[in-house]
């Protein structure tokens, strides 16, 4: 897949995974245990939110269910996806909070949100109705995040394959959102 700095991709050989910049979507296709992410590196500080929506299609993840993803230096990452399963999953690199339900078929939103005292995982089955999934403390996330990962990829927001790979399938994200404050701006897609 060939995309544009600043963005980097990271694409498993089991995957195929090519970005529409007419609908600005990301398409993924490929097993069910594989990763296939996109990662934009934050170039100014003081993110509020990153926002896309997410489609399970035919993928028959869970834990490698679509998502977005904010992480740290240092390691720390938090992550949101929609699950085969019909359930969200927010992970922390460290433990996987599985809750609410996603919408049977078509898109849904999801979003990590930071404030001054919390970092909050959220998704909104209908435009505007966000739905809080976790929320966790703001000292264990200190600092602003250095990037955001798009796609298919470990609950540890990793670039590596499980050991079994799964069944075939496809998902896709779409319209990736970053805040500063009160801004909202679309980094320049894939």
């Amino acid at each position: 897949m060939a995309i544009k700095p600043p963005w980097t991709s990271s694409v498993s050989p089991h995957c195929e995974c090519r970005y529409d910049s007419e609908n600005h979507v990301l398409h993924i296709a490929g097993p069910a245990n594989c990763h296939a992410l996109v990662e934009f590196p934050f170039q100014v500080p003081r993110i509020y939110a990153l926002e896309a929506e997410a489609l399970c299609g035919r993928n028959t993840g869970n834990a490698w269910g679509p998502g977005i993803a904010l992480c740290w230096p240092g390691g720390r990452v938090l992550r949101v996806n929609v699950r085969a399963d019909g359930r969200y999953g927010v992970d922390d690199g460290r433990r996987t909070t599985i809750s609410g339900s996603t919408p049977e078929q078509g898109w849904t939103a999801l979003r990590l949100r930071l404030t001054p005292g919390e970092v909050l995982a959220e998704a909104a089955a209908q435009p505007g109705l966000w739905a809080v999934l976790a929320a966790f403390p703001r000292d264990l996330y200190p600092g602003d995040p250095c990037a955001a990962r798009l796609g298919k990829m470990s609950r540890w927001c990793t670039a590596k394959d499980h050991h079994n790979l799964g069944a075939q399938g496809d998902s896709a994200i779409r319209n990736p959102a970053l805040s500063y404050g009160a801004a909202r701006l679309s980094p320049r897609a894939p």
